[in-house]
């Protein structure tokens, strides 16, 4: 029993076998964009290909050939001559199918790989036969001509192949090192060329300007003359007047430009560059011509004097940075006893005296100098007045100022203690306010009598502050007026600071 079953599924076994084997020799499947070309052992490649889809075949008898029929892309390069024994490596990009109703036509005499033996050797034939017709630089300046005559002879030798062209388009051109060396020495003679044209062109332009400038000279010439015959030197004194005007308004804009009174006129003046007496010639050498020129005199006829010595040593003093016309000795410590540097104590508010006026009195031993009325920051000590704060905080800095008041320009070491005791103070100022706030703001709630003397204390602040500040601002108004009455009996319309 058990035998008659294995047996009978061994031949079902058998049967469905060899069903599955006839089923796939019978059946072959074409995909999309394919044809399949049937060769027959009977009568050989059948004239008609076999679309997309399930088809059937006689096993053994029959064999499909599945070929792609879409467009494939292929790039053909070829180095090639111009007509002027140029070379040239050109690049064409061709798409290619073949045609379906010929295909096998095409297997039958080309086998399957048809586009590898045909396009190569069309494309490179039709590229030298085009090229050749072309000078290099025609190849350039006729490209879409060029590209348009390869397609349409491509088109038509692989037409002849049973071949259909979709696109063709030249992707590449590339000459030799020689010669696209020499276009662009060709180019670069040419821009040259063009840059000399420019050159020729501009200076008959400046020609012909110089020309009209001249002309409108001398027409000015004339005219200037004609009005000085007529009415005398009025026109010149009033282009004189223009161009002061013009002058001044330039130099107004310049940093280094000072604003002072005129003493004669009342009106002001302009202080370019060189400073009046008393004040040091910061940064700049000048020379005193007319006396060097009485010292050379006196030497040559043999006199000097002690008094000539003196202004030599005078002059030369003004060599020096910050230093008066006429050094004197102000010092307000005992030079013998020079006292060690130490930190300034006061401040230097230099915001405050800008467009205020000083009145500096000599001493009974001077004759008047000008210092009064010349703007800048003026030092007591040293008697001297600089032209703007920069100068003054050198000025105040510096070792003659220093030894001046009787420093002998070192610094005081501090020891362990001090610099504790600094320390110890600078906490304590800094801690102080806050413990009396925090005692004032500790009092007791529930203590009524607290709380008023805490409010009556605010209170006192409060009028003590308004008090100090209404008397500053009477102190500003006095201050204000007097200066209005100084300046309106100077004869001053107002006063204006050197700082931009």
């Amino acid at each position: 029993m058990t035998s008659r079953i294995l047996n009978r599924v061994a031949q079902i076994g058998s049967a469905v076998g060899l069903g599955g084997f006839a089923v796939q020799e019978c059946l072959y499947d074409v995909d999309g964009g394919h044809r399949a070309v049937i060769f027959d052992r009977r009568t050989g490649i059948l004239p008609k290909s076999v679309g997309e889809g399930t088809h059937a075949k006689i096993p053994f008898i029959q064999y499909p050939t599945i070929l792609d029929v879409r467009s494939t892309y292929r790039v053909i390069s070829s180095r090639t001559g111009t007509k002027d024994l140029q070379m040239v490596n050109i690049s064409l990009r061709v798409l290619s199918r073949p045609d379906v109703l010929r295909l096998p036509h095409i297997f039958a005499e080309y086998g399957a790989d048809y586009s590898d033996r045909i396009l190569p050797s069309v494309g490179n034939e039709v590229l030298k036969s085009v090229v050749a017709q072309y000078d290099a630089s025609e190849l350039l300046t006729f490209r879409d001509k060029v590209s348009h005559q390869i397609s349409q002879e491509l088109k038509e030798r692989a037409g002849r192949f049973a071949l259909s062209l979709d696109d063709v388009s030249i992707t590449h051109l590339e000459y030799g090192p020689e010669f696209t060396r020499a276009v662009e020495q060709k180019q670069v003679a040419q821009q040259e060329a063009e840059r000399q044209k420019f050159v020729v062109m501009r200076s008959e332009q400046e020609r012909q300007a110089a020309i009209i400038r001249a002309e409108g000279e001398s027409e000015a010439a004339k005219l200037v003359s004609e009005a000085v015959a007529k009415s005398g030197n009025g026109f010149i004194e009033v282009q004189r007047i223009d161009a002061a005007r013009e002058v001044a308004e330039t130099l107004s804009r310049s940093r280094n430009i000072t604003y002072l009174p005129n003493n004669n006129t009342g009106s002001n003046g302009i202080l370019l560059g060189n400073p009046p007496k008393g004040v040091s010639n910061v940064q700049r050498r000048t020379w005193d011509r007319a006396h060097y020129a009485k010292l050379a005199e006196l030497r040559a006829n043999g006199t000097t004097s002690a008094e000539t010595e003196n202004d030599t040593k005078r002059v030369r003093s003004d060599r020096i940075e910050f230093q008066k016309a006429e050094k004197k000795s102000s010092s307000l410590i005992d030079q013998n006893t020079p006292a060690l540097l130490k930190a300034r104590e006061s401040k230097l508010a230099l915001e405050n005296d800008i467009g205020k006026v000083q009145m500096l009195l000599s001493k009974a031993d001077e004759s008047e100098t000008p210092q009064s009325s010349a703007a800048g920051y003026h030092c007591d000590v040293c008697e001297c007045t600089l032209k703007d704060s920069v100068a003054y905080l050198d000025h105040v800095n510096g070792k003659k100022h220093l030894r001046r008041l009787g420093f002998s320009m070192r610094v005081e070491r501090s020891s362990v203690e001090k610099v504790k005791l600094r320390l110890q103070n600078a906490i304590q100022s800094k801690w102080e306010p806050l413990l009396h706030r925090k005692r004032d703001l500790v009092v007791d709630e529930n203590d009524e009598s607290n709380i008023e003397k805490v409010e009556e204390n605010k209170n006192k602040r409060h009028k003590k502050n308004e008090a100090e500040g209404a008397q500053e601002d009477e102190g500003k108004e006095e201050i204000s007026i007097e200066e209005q009455e100084m300046r309106e009996m100077m004869g001053f319309k107002g006063f204006s600071s050197s700082k931009k």
